[in-house]
């Protein structure tokens, strides 16, 4: 088993950190000046992978963070709407909770 034993460079860091953010790997390649193959080489690396979790639970629990108040009125809202004796209300509450549970495919 391969191990790698020196720390991962800034451009690897760098790397990580535009992958977390939703760049494609050819992407970073250009940004960092380098082959796509260096980018596929650093994801088979353990060490290189392990940041790229790290980072994005980082951000998962960040926008977590900030979204939950407002999702929590959200809900209220809707759970009002649901109330609603306005049907058209209601409807619309029953959707908007369908889509975000996933049971119906988002709007286009």
């Amino acid at each position: 088993m391969w191990t790698q034993k020196k720390k991962l460079s800034s451009r690897q860091k760098l790397a990580a950190n535009l992958l977390v953010f939703g760049l494609k790997i050819t992407q970073v390649a250009k940004i960092l000046r380098v082959r796509r193959e260096t980018i596929w080489a650093w994801k088979k690396q353990p060490r290189f992978m392990a940041l790229v979790g790290k980072l994005q639970a980082e951000t998962d629990a960040y926008i977590r963070r900030l979204t939950m108040p407002r999702m929590r009125k959200v809900m209220e809202l809707l759970e009002d709407m649901l109330d609603s004796s306005n049907s058209r209300k209601a409807i619309f509450a029953v959707d908007t909770l369908l889509r975000l549970n996933g049971l119906l495919p988002p709007k286009r």
